[in-house]
């Protein structure tokens, strides 16, 4: 009598129900026949403890330069190896440059690790909004940044686990006058 301990990471789509089955061979030692025992099982994927630490400014103005300063933070027990950051920019958005350079286009970075409980180097993105850009209402001055966390699963395709949003809103140049 013995006992088997399987563990594993399973990573996919959050809102997919999967179906694992078990399979055990087994000959004993003293006995030249094969034995087969399998079992199924229904789990539901959690979300990974990943998430995002981004700090900007709040408020800015017009061709104001913007830094967002981005880290990802893995507070679980697992080890996560090649996650991408996606970002998603507002519209207007211009993008300037990043540290360290994306993977691809402007808006994607690998983080080929992020050990269990540790949060990664920090990532700087330089940006900012045209100085002709126009508003028609109030809710127009305040632009959202998504960032998507993503991980290598099965067939080397990179899935969305968690969705970050970072806001800021876009305020008139005050006039100094001396």
């Amino acid at each position: 009598q013995g006992e088997v301990k399987l563990t594993g990471t399973i990573i996919d789509s959050l809102d997919k129900e999967q179906k694992l089955q078990i399979i055990f061979n087994f000959e004993p030692i003293n006995f030249h026949s094969r034995f087969t025992k399998d079992t199924n099982f229904t789990i539901i994927l959690e979300e990974p403890e990943l998430e995002t630490i981004t700090n900007t400014a709040n408020n800015i103005t017009l061709g104001q330069k913007i830094n967002l300063k981005t880290k990802l933070k893995n507070s679980s027990l697992v080890n996560f190896n090649n996650v991408k950051l996606n970002f998603v920019y507002p519209e207007e958005f211009n993008y300037l440059s990043a540290k360290p350079e994306p993977f691809e286009d402007n808006n994607e970075w690998i983080m080929m690790e992020v050990p269990a409980q540790s949060e990664s180097s920090e990532l700087k993105i330089e940006g900012s909004f045209p100085t002709t850009l126009t508003f028609q209402t109030e809710d127009d001055r305040y632009k959202e940044f998504t960032i998507q966390i993503q991980l290598l699963g099965k067939d080397d395709q990179y899935y969305t686990v968690k969705e970050d949003k970072v806001s800021l809103q876009i305020i008139d140049q005050t006039l100094n006058t001396y």
